[in-house]
């Protein structure tokens, strides 16, 4: 075995040294390089041969003779046992270290070898690591002269990450100029738009009575609450309810509402707030941030609230462009300390701050460009352009920046256009810029034809502008990705991850998230199902159920150190009762004395009680120390066990406020993938790029949803243009719109891709010989049959039919007469039918009606159309046996809206009644299963049949 070591490691033309001589030359420089290359060399992922000279029509014959001799060296790794694919993240130190003690290690790479075979930060930044390698070295060394009685064992480097204190942010730095505009952008913005959120909070419990705050939903009073035994997603959860068994009236507090608890008022008292976890007919579970005294005693108030948290995070993101993580890596070598200086075993490590991508984001904050800016649009005001619109702003050649955009060019018709430009840098590439098997993947499937090689990930199912859209997405360091409606932005992304992780390996942490966490649960599954392993971040009950075991909490749940936290756990609490219990006992002395509480503490007491408060301030000061030693292991055992989960994910999901959370400090993120970017409000968007972020690929439509802006201030300054869409009319990032739907009937999709994208979307539901694929039929349906003749007026578009309704009932009419005469008209139809000619259907039909419309707590509701919808869904059910309630989608726009149809099909008695006569028991049970939300709950979702109800439209 020893020959075999040997005899790889020389053809990997790297010098062997044995542990004992590693030992001996801790502070050589040699050494030292081995030290950092040994880990690197394990985290080569290996690689098919593929034809000398195919290669050699790529990359050319240095690259490839430096490509050899990488691949020897990563292989000659390989058979000495060592892991053949990175699972670590940027700083996993500990099980470099063991492979260390125990393997010989290559002197260094080999000469002009890519630099993709190593970790990226280390090989980057190598100075960083080596007096942290020196030092695990050395404290291994001293484990053999621990004593075995004592029981101390050094388990070697502790690194201590924390954010790091950046010097003012002063004028003459880089970004300046555009850092102050872009602040004085959209921090106004900011507070606008809280100010509005917050004022429709205070206006509801300012201006509504008790009585109507409980009608509507917001308000439960005479709640009664004790703690539950077991935390729930690591924190306080108590039980709320009105009595044992005793049903809650009908209520707004869903799954992860914002809540204010208080026992009277929460406007003449401070509010507790809490989140709900869950709830039942009879009780809400409500998670809290800690332990509330008292909560068992007396009854409570719960008021529905609004979270703040989000406006901090989006603040703390803008002052965050003022920060440049190589500035923090810079501080951190200017700091490290020496071997001898590191007596505690502990090593600073800052966490990364800002983003390296300011050139690009902040390209339109250019004081010229703003200047340009606000003098067309006062120009136009004085001619009179009215609210939307359009103002051109000319740039000119002068602001064309190709050193800062350039990269991969999708749009190149030969290799050497579908690189970089000869003015465009490396860092343009983004983090992959000196990884050729990633280069060359993408300037090849950049191509009209893309050239293929031994050896490349087979791309199954992907049509020519989603591979397209994964070359541009790694080829560059920004880019954006259009993705109208059906046409697999999810399934891009997810090639994409799996391009990286599975076929290239990438040591890099990646980040992907999204607005909604429907959004995230999509691509969680999605990436599960391809082989890629997601880490799901997020509060638990926003979780999908059948997603819980890719969650960040259940992972930690099932650690195997987690029985050694639930132990300090268990004696922080017992410790914690037992300081309250003295508490107790020194308030009841003081009591007595006379005195306060403080005074009893400093020893303000009389002598003939002097000695027992000594006794026990003494005991409370014993007590508070162990309390401390406990909390400090169970912080620094959670960090570990936060440090391997995080470390055993390929890709780690979530949304982009909750990207924020101390959960994920311990790592920095270089890349990020952001999905539904055209939803985010651009400050939220920052939120994930301000961990360290390299390479960003945004994910979006602007044809589509646009940020939900509450305030007419916020929107005016320009809150509601999210990233993606500014960078889109910027016009300088490189970007790709995928161009075939698969989602649709062609006669749904012909008005979107006519409206919207000028033609450009194709349809994938069209089969070789032009007829429409199998299972996009119209269902039977008594609205969906062709009308014959349509009246003047009638609107005929898109593959649809404006028309009345066959039935409309409005008014005081009972809920059986409401849905009876459609239910009978279907009925007699379908037996007057063997079977409809589905192709004479219109796919889309427009149901006309002058049902009017009310104003409900700043919402609309229009029942007389939330019937129609009722009579719709019991239509479908009626004439389609094998459609399952799961099938349906209902959509409106408003929240009141939905509110009403919710009740409809799920509480109100004479509905039900009514559903269960004329469908009968089993079909009946369909109802329960109809997924009822607003738009954005159905973002990147899919049903073969949608009910939109849009009850404020005209």
């Amino acid at each position: 075995m020893e020959d075999e070591e040997r005899s790889s490691t020389s053809n990997s033309a790297a010098t062997v040294t044995s542990s004992q001589t590693q030992q001996q030359k801790l502070g050589e420089k040699t050494q030292e390089k081995d030290e950092v290359f040994s880990e690197l060399f394990l985290s080569s992922p290996s690689i098919l041969p593929i034809s000398e000279a195919e290669r050699c029509a790529v990359h050319g014959k240095d690259v490839l003779r430096a490509e050899a001799d990488g691949l020897k060296a990563a292989s000659a790794a390989a058979a000495r046992g060592g892991n053949s694919r990175a699972r670590s993240s940027t700083f996993n130190r500990s099980r470099a270290s063991t492979w260390r003690r125990t393997t010989p290690v290559p002197s260094g790479p080999p000469g002009g070898s890519r630099q993709v075979l190593w970790d990226w930060r280390r090989w980057r930044k190598p100075d960083r690591l080596r007096v942290i390698a020196a030092k695990e070295r050395e404290l291994e060394e001293k484990k053999s002269s621990v004593g075995k009685g004592k029981g101390k064992r050094r388990q070697g480097v502790t690194i201590r990450r924390r954010k790091a204190d950046m010097s003012p942010f002063v004028e003459g730095q880089d970004f300046y100029e555009e850092v102050r505009e872009y602040k004085e952008h959209f921090l106004p913005a900011i507070n606008a738009e809280q100010l509005a959120d917050e004022a429709v909070l205070q206006e509801r419990l300012a201006n509504w009575d008790l009585n109507k705050l409980q009608e509507e939903g917001y308000c439960l009073t005479g709640m009664l609450a004790f703690w539950m035994q077991k935390q729930m997603f690591g924190m306080p959860t108590a039980t709320f309810q009105l009595g044992p068994g005793i049903t809650l009236p009908e209520h707004r507090f869903e799954k992860g509402t914002q809540v204010l608890l208080s026992r009277v008022d929460p406007l003449k008292e401070q509010p507790i707030r809490g989140s709900v976890i869950s709830t039942t007919p009879s009780q809400l579970r409500i998670s809290f941030q800690e332990r509330i005294p008292e909560l068992d005693f007396g009854a409570w108030r719960l008021d529905v609230g609004r979270p703040n948290l989000v406006f901090e995070r989006m603040r703390t993101a803008i002052m965050n462009m003022s920060v440049g993580p190589d500035e923090v890596v810079q501080k951190e070598q200017e700091e490290r300390r020496t071997p001898a200086e590191m007596g505690t075993g502990e090593w600073k490590e800052y966490m990364l701050q800002g983003t390296a991508l300011r050139d690009v984001l902040l390209w339109g904050f250019r004081p010229e460009l703003r200047s340009k800016l606000k003098n067309a649009k006062g120009k136009a005001e004085a001619l009179g352009a009215g609210e939307g619109d359009e103002v051109v702003v000319e740039v000119g050649e002068e602001y064309e920046d190709k050193d800062v955009f350039g990269g991969i060019d999708v749009d190149a018709g030969d290799l050497d256009a579908a690189g970089a430009s000869k003015n465009a840098s490396e860092k343009n590439m983004g983090v992959f810029a000196e990884d050729q098997r990633i280069q060359s993947w993408a300037r090849r499937y950049s191509l009209p034809t893309p050239l293929l090689m031994d050896g490349d990930m087979v791309l199954t199912g992907m049509n020519p502008s989603q591979v397209k859209a994964m070359a541009l997405m790694v080829g560059n360091r920004v880019s954006l990705v259009q993705g109208p409606p059906g046409t697999g932005k999810t399934k891009t992304i997810i090639q994409t991850l799996k391009l990286l992780k599975s076929h290239f390996a990438v040591p890099q942490p990646i980040l992907v998230c999204t607005y909604t966490n429907v959004a995230v649960d999509n691509l969680v599954e999605g990436m599960a199902n391809a082989g890629i392993k997601p880490l799901r971040v997020g509060y638990g009950p926003a979780i999908r159920p059948d997603l819980i075991e890719h969650s960040l909490h259940h992972k930690l749940e099932m650690h195997q150190r987690a029985p050694e936290l639930k132990k300090l756990e268990d004696d922080e609490t017992r410790i914690q009762e037992k300081i309250e219990d003295l508490h107790k006992k020194i308030h009841e002395l003081a009591d007595r004395m006379g005195i306060s509480f403080r005074d009893t503490l400093n020893g303000k007491v009389t002598a003939r009680f002097e000695g027992r408060v000594r006794n026990m301030t003494g005991t409370l000061d014993s007590l508070s120390r162990q309390i401390g030693m406990v909390k400090a292991k169970k912080y620094a055992l959670q960090q570990a066990m936060l440090r391997d989960v995080l470390e055993e994910a390929d890709v780690i999901c979530t949304t982009c406020i909750t990207a924020a959370t101390s959960s994920l400090n311990i790592i920095d993120f270089p890349i990020v993938f952001l999905d539904e970017a055209s939803m985010s409000t651009e400050p939220a968007t920052l939120i994930p790029l301000m961990k360290g972020c390299r390479h960003l690929a945004l994910i979006g439509d602007h044809k589509q949803l646009p940020p939900i802006i509450v305030s007419q201030e916020a929107k005016d300054i320009g809150l509601g243009v999210s990233l993606f869409e500014r960078l889109t009319q910027e016009g300088n990032t490189p970007s790709i719109m995928l161009d075939t739907q698969y989602r649709m009937h062609p006669n749904i999709a012909s008005f979107p891709s006519t409206e919207f994208y000028l033609g450009g979307v194709r349809d994938g539901t069209i089969d070789e010989q032009g007829n429409v694929i199998p299972g996009l039929t119209p269902p039977k349906s008594v609205y969906l049959e062709a009308i014959e003749t349509p009246e003047e007026g009638d609107v005929e578009e898109a593959g649809g039919l404006f028309t009345s309704p066959p039935v409309v009932a409005t008014g005081a009419e009972a809920a059986e007469s409401r849905v009876s005469a459609v239910i009978s008209k279907g009925k007699k139809r379908a037996s007057e039918r063997e079977d409809l000619c589905h192709w004479g259907q219109p796919s889309v039909i427009f149901l006309d009606h002058e049902g009017a419309e009310t104003t409900k707590d700043r919402s609309r509701v229009n029942h007389a159309e939330a019937h129609i919808v009722a009579s719709v869904v019991v239509d479908l059910l009626l004439n389609n046996p094998e459609l399952r309630g799961s099938d349906i989608g209902i959509i409106a726009p408003y929240v009141a809206q939905i509110s009403q149809l919710t009740r409809i099909f799920n509480t109100d008695l004479a509905y039900q009644t009514s559903f269960k006569e004329t469908l009968g028991d089993h079909r009946y049970m369909q109802l329960a299963q109809i997924e009822i939300k607003t738009v954005d709950g159905f973002e990147g979702r899919e049903k073969e049949v949608i009910v939109f109800s849009t009850t404020g439209g005209d």
